[in-house]
């Protein structure tokens, strides 16, 4: 299966609809994905998936996702799958599988639940890596500890022996040449000072490890770890760590084990979460990073008595704009439309790019007074739609050709709708934000509104 970095084609719809569209083409990915509904029945794989497992894609559909699985799979593991997916869990591992000829494989194997707006699971996203040599060059370090200093010459990371006497005091008795990969430090410097592995080690992830470490210890358990090494030229490459204790007859503790640069495997995992939860074009949150923000904003706010705004905009001239100038030129407006409002906003604050030319602000911890929430509100939108409103000056770049400068001018329609606690569920209030947006929109654009207030009767 083909290991690259080429970048995935947009996921992020199989998380947001449960119909999955039919612009999802999940080929282009070089790893294995299947999707399956809320009996993890598969109902779509990917090329990828089929050359993993040898079956062609109409020997997979409609099976379930355990088909790969058989009297030598691990039943701990298989159980932990289950148990995950039934709670409604993500589970994360790794499994060993067999292919259609009956040829055992390891898998590493992510599991997402795909929830609607209601929290219902109605279906589930599986990723899947052939990790099959990964497992045989672990398999051949733990066979190999008793001359790791020779063989670790030949393997793609760092083998070692690492001692900790009963005064405190450290060693490395072994340690392989790759050092100087890993950690920018040859053996000799690490068995002259074994704190310089721990003082490489990214601020954010050094207690961590030091904790971990003192764990295996007390309890004997593998030291197992993941954790950035910041080189000498201050790039940061991710590592996965992992040794197996032994209590020595002197009271040490001795561990053997080995360390490989998993860079690659942590900028696919990064990738995945930037297309699950961001859109492509614009690079603002979407919809489903949106209502699990607004659910936990929800819930904040019900605590502190803080009250909350969403702000539903609509660009007027967008699809004049698309229609003369071409979809180069709408693009462009929606990244400069997007920048705008990221700027205009708090930290604390989501901007959304809802769909198409439709963007939602999600405004946190307004005042506790509705009607001056109301007010402040009303405040940002003004100032969005001042912003919007400004003349734009687009850069489209050519092939082979000079760039062009594009200048248009573009309004907006915006509606506000003022929210608190979970009184309401989130689509009916971004529903009636999305009302005040269209009155605006019908009253000829350009303006801010609020949902109409309810008379007496």
């Amino acid at each position: 299966m083909a290991n690259n970095s080429q970048s995935a084609p947009a996921i992020i719809d199989l998380l947001v609809d449960t119909k999955f569209p039919q612009l999802l083409n999940i080929d282009f990915i070089p790893y294995g994905i299947f999707i399956a509904d809320a009996q993890m029945l598969i109902t779509s794989v990917n090329e990828a998936f089929c050359l993993m497992t040898g079956f062609s894609q109409s020997e997979i559909l409609g099976r379930s996702y355990s088909f790969v699985q058989s009297e030598g799979t691990d039943d701990e593991t298989r159980n932990a799958i289950d148990l995950a997916c039934k709670r409604g869990r993500m589970f994360n591992g790794e499994i060993r599988n067999y292919k259609k000829n009956g040829e055992q494989f390891w898998n590493e194997l992510t599991i997402q639940p795909i929830r609607n707006l209601t929290g219902e699971i109605t279906g589930f996203v599986g990723i899947s890596r052939d990790i099959t040599e990964r497992k045989k060059t672990e398999s051949d370090c733990a066979d190999e500890l008793s001359i790791l200093k020779k063989h670790s010459l030949g393997l793609p990371g760092m083998t070692y022996q690492f001692r900790i006497r009963p005064d405190g005091s450290s060693s490395f008795p072994i340690i392989g040449e790759a050092s100087q990969v890993i950690y920018g430090l040859s053996p000799n410097e690490l068995k002259a000072n074994p704190s310089l592995m721990f003082d490489n080690v990214h601020s954010e992830d050094k207690q961590r490890l030091r904790d971990s470490l003192r764990e295996s210890q007390e309890k004997l358990t593998a030291w197992n770890q993941d954790y950035r090494v910041i080189l000498p030229d201050q790039t940061a490459r991710w590592v996965h760590m992992h040794s197996q204790p032994e209590c020595e007859s002197d009271g040490s503790t001795l561990w053997n084990g080995y360390v490989i640069d998993i860079t690659e495997r942590k900028s696919l995992q990064n990738e995945i979460q930037q297309l699950a939860f961001y859109d492509k074009l614009t690079g603002l949150a979407n919809r489903t990073l949106f209502y699990d923000r607004f659910n936990q904003a929800m819930i904040v706010n019900s605590r502190s008595g803080y009250f909350g705004a969403i702000i539903f905009i609509d660009l007027d001239q967008f699809k004049p704009v698309n229609d003369e100038y071409g979809h180069a030129v709408g693009d462009a407006l929606l990244v400069e439309a997007a920048t705008r409002l990221k700027h205009c906003v708090r930290a604390s604050d989501t901007v959304v790019r809802f769909g198409g030319d439709e963007f939602v602000v999600m405004l946190n911890q307004l005042s506790a007074v509705n009607s001056t929430s109301r007010e402040q509100a009303s405040q940002v939108a003004e100032k969005l739609l001042a912003v919007l409103g400004e003349k734009y000056s687009l850069t489209i770049k050519h092939d082979g050709g000079q760039n062009e400068i594009i200048q248009l001018a573009c309004t907006a329609s915006i509606g506000v709708s003022i929210f608190q606690g979970n009184q309401l569920e989130p689509d009916e209030i971004v529903k009636s934000a999305d009302k005040a947006m269209y009155r605006a929109k019908k009253q000829g654009g350009g303006l801010v509104r609020m949902p109409e207030e309810r008379r007496p009767s």
